[in-house]
């Protein structure tokens, strides 16, 4: 998949809301809250860092504060 055409889901938006709320949570703790196991959370997490989704999150709420 072209990473300029990757929407996403229902499950990365649980990550990026649980991770907004709380940047420390583990792995663990995050699988839980999306309804995941730690592994696919994870490999989740880390195609949205590589995606840069997280610097354009901080940008947008640094922009917006």
């Amino acid at each position: 998949m072209n990473e300029s055409q990757y929407t996403l889901d229902r499950i990365d938006r649980k990550i990026l809301s649980a991770l907004r709320k709380d940047g420390r949570l583990t792995v663990a703790q995050l699988s839980e809250l999306v309804g995941l196991s730690s592994s696919p959370c994870w490999t989740r997490v880390k195609r949205l860092e590589s995606l840069n989704v997280f610097a354009i999150l901080v940008l947008f709420l640094l922009y917006v504060l």
